[in-house]
């Protein structure tokens, strides 16, 4: 009788610490998808960023441009 305590005693730790350590495993896992998704989303957003400061400064150097040369064509001194 006692061998058979001690054998379900044995298979409920073994049970137990299958069960814990796919838990922690499973926790472990989503934390790592989590950082590595963190960083692609980063990663993305500098690339807008960046993207964005050259089609603004291409605008804003292209526009101005554009502005006094239509401006100097319509009004003239001589009109």
């Amino acid at each position: 009788m006692r061998a058979l305590y001690l054998f379900g005693g044995v298979a409920a730790a073994i049970l137990f610490a299958y069960f814990a350590g796919r838990a922690v495993g499973t926790a472990e896992c989503r934390a790592r998808v989590a950082a590595q998704n963190a960083d692609a989303v980063a990663a993305a957003h500098t690339v807008i960023i960046e993207k964005e400061r050259k089609i603004d400064a291409e605008t804003y150097r292209m526009g101005a441009g554009d502005i006094r040369r239509v401006l100097r064509e319509k009004y003239t001194i001589a009109e």
